[in-house]
């Protein structure tokens, strides 16, 4: 087997090989462990949620009494009213969810919601 490469620091690095059939023979025993699934496989970007991701849940109350309700109001603030025949509405953050190894998070008064798969 000979080899040789270049010698000049501004060209690019390489090696030339000569190949006998002994080396040939060499290579067509190698099996590489992921090149034909590399090349035939695509990625697909997607948003699905799956297992060890984060979410923030928003629950959206419209009318009646309040599952969460409202902050206290701080003293000194103005508090909200509904004039007659309205109905109120609120937004309440639950803290951040990891979605379980089962791909579920816990919704309080829900209990577990499966969201693995779903997109935000």
């Amino acid at each position: 087997m000979e080899l040789s490469a270049s010698t000049d620091a501004a060209d690019f690095k390489y090696s030339i090989v000569n190949l006998d059939t002994r080396i040939v023979a060499d290579l067509n025993h190698f099996q590489p462990t992921f090149g034909p699934n590399f090349r035939t496989t695509r990625y697909v970007a997607t948003n699905a949620l799956r297992a060890g991701d984060v979410i923030a849940i928003t629950v959206y109350e419209t009318g009646g009494q309040a599952l969460f309700p409202p902050p206290a109001v701080v003293s000194g603030a103005a508090a909200s009213t509904t004039p007659l025949g309205q109905v109120s509405t609120g937004a309440s953050n639950i803290p951040p969810q990891i979605i379980e190894a089962d791909g579920t998070v816990f919704v309080p008064f829900v209990g577990r919601v499966k969201v693995s798969g779903l997109t935000p």
